[in-house]
């Protein structure tokens, strides 16, 4: 390291391994290699971290700019950044680029210093990197500021087809990551925390979750009955009840479509095919859709035996106010309230001030919360 590097990033590095565990493991797992081919200051494709020695020179980066750097890039890595945009059909600039401004919110966060002129803004604080990311496209940098431009972190993530080994390796280190600072005493911050606490947990997939949840609502309020025997118990000679109302069916179910600027074609086909999949296997008496951004732009409905279409066709696509659809309710179903309003969205909305009378399930693209009702959570890697 001494014979390739300057001083400044040995020490650097130095500080990082005796200084900062939980960073230690990570980037002691990947091996330290000059570059010069790559566009920024530091790189890495999950499996070395790159120096362009020249770059940092030009830019006069001190030692603390150093640590800062090894820091950022073992994110990087913990995050799955190299195949991030791969995964989720994002355009990779963009997505490095959103994932550098969530990366150095968190170190600076934890007091490291950063280099001059890095992707830096407040206004993300508490965004998650999709959020970043979507905000990005619709607002593509340019105008005043540090917008990129010359910005010594971009490019850093060099990307890679998705490797299931690395994965479970760079999963390991992070467990051993976590392992080694809680040893010595060393504060975790807490996006880390819930990195490693969801590492190990097994993934329950959010349509199993909803189709789950609309069928225990739409029959928690029928009961036992012996107008229909329960066929298990026939060969037996028994006649027993079994779980029936009287269709045998929701009556009506609200489904909201998000379809503001926020929401991805691809997010939005997602929807689709969940509402395409509610009118087949609970089959309700009405399934009722709404079109949301800042007002209803549309209002469909199907019953048991329509055909619907496969493909999703939208009307909005500006700004978002979850309000409009139970206001909706409200006016137009008030003698008789839905048996639920499912609301599939990002979450970035204002929400209404009381909970209806009637159960919501939010079906979220974000970790947002709600007020009120069930939140089933779509994670990145599921879209």
């Amino acid at each position: 390291m001494s014979q390739s590097f300057p001083l400044t990033i040995v020490r650097a590095k130095n500080h990082v391994t005796l200084k900062e565990y939980f960073y230690a493991v990570l980037m002691l797992g990947m091996k330290t290699l000059p570059e010069k081919g790559i566009p920024a200051a530091m790189g890495t494709d999950g499996k070395a971290i790159y120096v362009n020695v020249p770059f940092i020179e030009r830019e006069r980066w001190n030692q603390d700019n150093c640590v800062f750097g090894f820091m950022h890039e073992c994110i990087h890595v913990m995050s799955g950044d190299m195949w991030w945009a791969h995964d989720n059909g994002l355009d990779h600039k963009t997505a490095n680029m959103a994932a550098d401004y969530w990366i150095n919110l968190q170190l600076v966060k934890e007091s490291k210093i950063p280099p001059p002129n890095i992707l830096l803004d407040k206004k993300y604080d508490g965004w998650t990197k999709m959020q970043i990311y979507k905000d990005l496209i619709q607002n593509p940098p340019g105008g005043g500021g540090n917008k990129g431009k010359g910005n010594p972190l971009n490019g850093d993530v060099i990307p890679t087809t998705p490797d299931p080994a690395l994965k479970a390796e760079i999963g390991l280190r992070v467990k051993a990551a976590a392992q080694a600072a809680k040893l010595q005493g060393e504060h975790i911050p807490d996006w880390a925390k819930d990195m490693v606490s969801s590492m190990g947990k097994p993934k329950v997939n959010w349509r199993r979750r909803l189709n789950h949840l609309v069928q225990q609502i739409t029959y928690q309020r029928n009961d036992f009955s012996y107008r229909r025997h329960n066929r298990r118990y026939i060969p037996h000679n028994i006649i027993a009840p079994t779980l029936w109302s009287p269709e045998n069916a929701a009556n009506k179910i609200v489904v909201a479509l998000d379809t503001s600027g926020s929401i991805s074609m691809n997010e939005l086909s997602q929807f689709w095919c969940e509402i395409v999949n509610i009118l087949k296997t609970v089959n309700p008496k009405r399934l009722i859709v709404l079109d949301v951004d800042t007002d209803i732009r549309q209002v469909r409905e199907y019953g048991p035996h329509d055909q619907i279409p496969e493909e999703v066709t939208v009307h909005g696509r500006g700004g978002t106010y979850f309000t409009h659809p139970f206001e909706w309710v409200e006016e137009h179903h008030k003698d008789e309230y839905p048996q639920m309003l499912i609301y599939l969205t990002d979450m970035y909305g204002s929400f209404p001030a009381n909970e209806p009378p009637y159960p919501t399930i939010w079906v979220a693209t974000s970790d947002a919360s709600a007020p009120f009702g069930e939140v089933i959570r779509i994670k990145e890697e599921e879209r």
